[in-house]
């Protein structure tokens, strides 16, 4: 797979079919990901949060090959195959963190038996919980400000029930950020999520509804 001239990378997957539909979700010519009435952009840091085993990230890449990818996926084995694929990738950075409004650690609940991922304790959803570890969180304000991550332009969030936590701890960044595609799972959460982008200065550009709630927004910096 070409991920840019003279950059090739091998995705390693589970042995399961959810990762070979979302590899050909984003990679089949059957599909389109990226709206085409999205203005053209190229960002230079994509945060891949809740990035599962990096496929997302893949996919920018092939896009977007001059961009720095840092990605944040906080289940174990999710994150060392998230870790193996980002790898060839230049300057791509893998960290086994959750992201939301606040800096700290936080239990974080998840089923082996459920391959989209887990979600911090308390967040919005009903998915089965047979694990819980203690994981460091960190704000996206922070992780720039203070971890010292390279501050992102086009954010990526998919994180089963905190899209609008991650949201509220973006803070100071906000001003740097022109793009986002945010992944939403409730009506509560999609309509917050919205209200957020409204009062922040963000465009709703495009915005697909698979079911009640369950949207994929992108979003543009109304001043970008």
């Amino acid at each position: 797979m070409r991920a840019a001239p003279g950059r090739r990378f091998q995705v390693s997957l589970r042995d399961d079919a959810l990762d070979i539909v979302t590899l050909a979700e984003f990679f089949s010519a059957q599909y389109n990901f990226i709206p085409p009435e999205l203005p053209p952009y190229e960002p230079r840091v994509i945060y891949d949060i809740g990035a599962n085993i990096g496929i997302a990230s893949l996919y920018f890449a092939v896009r977007y090959p001059r961009a720095r990818f840092v990605a944040f996926e906080p289940v174990p084995t999710n994150y060392e195959l998230c870790r193996l694929n980002l790898q060839n990738l230049p300057d791509a950075e893998t960290f086994p963190w959750a992201v939301s409004s606040a800096s700290g650690t936080a239990e974080f609940e998840f089923d082996l038996n459920d391959l989209r991922g887990g979600r911090l304790g308390g967040a919005a959803g009903n998915a089965r919980a047979s694990q819980k570890i203690q994981v460091p969180i960190y704000s996206i304000n922070d992780l720039a400000a203070q971890r010292k991550c390279p501050v992102p332009d086009f954010l990526k969030i998919d994180v089963e029930g905190a899209e609008l936590n991650v949201l509220e701890g973006i803070g100071e960044q906000v001003q740097s950020i022109h793009r986002m595609l945010i992944e939403t799972h409730g009506p509560e959460l999609e309509a917050g999520c919205r209200r957020w982008l409204a009062a922040n200065g963000f465009t709703l550009r495009h915005a697909h509804n698979q079911s009640p709630g369950f949207a994929s927004l992108w979003a543009d910096r109304a001043d970008g």
